[in-house]
């Protein structure tokens, strides 16, 4: 018998919930690597913990199916324990799993025949398979997360593009300080060194290649819509990627409208992508530096629901590489170049779906393009080139939606990023970078961490080094 299941059933007998919580989460986290050197350790594992060990937010196994054929092995191991199946089946998120296995295997099996309210659930998840917009993920205790925090990279390249993953708890991913006490960003335990970045690196899916400043990746829910302009027709695609069935569909493009230097945001229901360059216009999409005669002011929104784009009202200037962020249900863009100014600019719009307008905000103090726009905690945050050649150009600026109004940030080190992508994970704003201070620093991530006012640059390399890499972190 495994020896932390012994100790298991020890803490259970005697209610150590204490250490039975400890013991618990352990188990949890080592799973997976538990389960492939011995697949049967954890069919002594009492029921009552072995369905909150299934449930547990650090449970490392990463498929639901997976999920599935443990829960079914527990049952079958002794004769009286089907009698459970409903609390033991009750904890799987059948929807996560692939609809073939569904319908050929699952929907077949004797457990899940006999029992009719798991049997109704694994029809729910066919049907949300077949309608999977209009229909919500499970509600509860089951929609919590499960499973390890993956980091999504994809890398575009001149063949294709690759999507590539890894655990972040098996990575250290801690930010050393000279003379201070390293953080760790996110926190995690048991972490590994960095050196085993490649090593965790397992590929994911292949996309067609994408011109560099073209590719956007955004979360939403338990997908990732990918934007991009496929490299070999010069012509804009979208992907919606489903990380735990690892399944890609294609999507209708941004019509008419190129994501060459747009900016790309999103709502929980809306897509909106605004500026760029125009259509056929005489300069290439990846080589527009120092001229932005054909920047556009068209915007459209990509409706989730409904799988369609609609062109909305324009933004009052022509922009190219401005910068976009959803906050309290609107859309914001900022800075940019625009050919209406001569270059950089400073304002900002805030996009309304409900009045369907761009609402002039406050502007930034100083003129930004190509730079990080991200949402904490309630406000919006500017990361990155200013165009100013003073140490003062690279500061840090937050804007606050009341009183409608910019600030300084004082951090312990400034970026001058461009050339990047970012994303937000557990209130701190990862950069994938492109360059900084004009040095090649494709491979490196940075975390601005606003709570505690630091910059750092994270002890790990991105899979590969190649500019306009983007990236997510998703509990899978």
């Amino acid at each position: 018998m495994n020896l932390l299941v012994f100790y298991i059933q020890l803490a259970d007998k005697y209610f150590l919930s204490d250490s039975l919580e400890f013991l618990e989460c352990t188990v949890a986290k080592e799973f997976r690597a538990n389960y492939y050197s011995s697949a049967d350790f954890y069919f002594d594992i009492p029921k009552e913990s072995f369905c909150r060990i299934l449930q547990h937010p650090q449970f490392s196994m990463r498929k639901e199916y997976e999920v599935y054929i443990i829960a079914k092995k527990w049952l079958q191991h002794e004769d009286e324990r089907l009698k459970y199946a409903s609390d033991i089946m009750g904890v799987i998120r059948f929807a996560l799993i692939p609809k073939h296995l569904l319908q050929l295997q699952i929907s077949e099996d004797p457990v899940i025949q006999q029992n009719e309210n798991i049997a109704t659930a694994v029809s729910t998840a066919i049907e949300y398979h077949s309608n999977i917009y209009n229909q919500p993920m499970y509600n509860g205790k089951l929609n919590e997360p499960r499973g390890t925090n993956q980091l999504f990279c994809i890398s575009p390249s001149a063949t294709d593009s690759k999507v590539h993953t890894c655990s972040v708890a098996e990575l250290n991913w801690t930010v050393e300080i000279e003379d201070t006490i390293p953080i760790t960003y996110p926190i995690q335990d048991d972490a590994q060194q960095a050196s085993k970045w490649q090593e965790s690196m397992r590929l994911a899916s292949t996309f067609p290649p994408f011109v560099d400043k073209t590719l956007f990746l955004l979360q939403h829910g338990y997908f990732l819509f990918i934007l991009g302009v496929h490299k070999s027709f010069m012509s804009n695609v979208m992907y919606r990627y489903n990380p735990f069935t690892e399944q890609c569909i294609s999507l209708v493009p941004v019509p008419g409208c190129p994501l060459g230097g747009a900016a790309v945001a999103r709502t929980d229901r809306f897509i909106l992508v605004a500026g760029g360059m125009e259509v056929n216009h005489e300069t290439s999409y990846d080589n527009y530096e120092n001229n932005y005669s054909g920047a556009s002011s068209n915007a459209f929104v990509f409706d989730i629901a409904e799988n369609g784009w609609i062109k909305v009202s324009p933004v009052p200037q022509r922009v190219v590489d401005a910068a976009a962020c959803e906050l309290n249900g609107m859309i914001y863009l900022a800075g940019g170049n625009s050919p209406d100014s001569d270059g950089r600019i400073s304002n900002m719009w805030a996009y309304n779906f409900i009045s369907k307008s761009w609402i002039p905000k406050a502007s930034m103090s100083r003129p930004r393009a190509d730079f990080i726009l991200e949402a904490v905690q309630g406000n919006l945050y500017a990361v990155g080139t200013s165009g100013e050649t003073t140490f003062s150009g690279v500061y840090i600026e937050m804007y606050e939606p009341h009183p409608n109004m910019w600030t300084r940030i004082e951090m312990n080190a400034m970026l001058d990023i461009s050339r990047a992508r970012s994303f937000v994970f557990s209130d701190l704003i990862f950069i994938l970078a492109g360059e900084e201070g004009g040095e090649d620093c494709s491979e490196m991530i940075f975390v601005v961490d606003i709570v505690n006012r630091r910059t750092e640059l994270v002890n790990l390399k991105l899979p590969k080094k190649v500019h306009g890499q983007v990236g997510a972190i998703m509990n899978c």
